[in-house]
């Protein structure tokens, strides 16, 4: 059986712990680890932040929704 697919490294604006981003379209990025899988690749992503963790649990972005 193989490990979960994983997201790792997360970036905003290149830095990995920003405390302010002076940009309204904030350049994100962030690695995916595979473990074991070979020629895994990202098709498709979606970025929600929501104003608590309850907004965020039923998948509800009420700050911001990538699409």
């Amino acid at each position: 059986m193989s490990s979960p697919i994983r997201s790792t490294e997360f970036r905003c604006e290149y830095r990995t712990r920003p405390l302010d981003i002076a940009t309204q379209e904030p350049r994100l990025g962030w690695q995916l680890d595979a473990g074991d899988a070979r020629g895994v690749v990202q098709s498709a992503y979606q970025i929600l932040a929501a104003a608590s963790p309850e907004a965020l649990a039923a998948d509800y972005g009420n700050l911001w929704d990538s699409g």
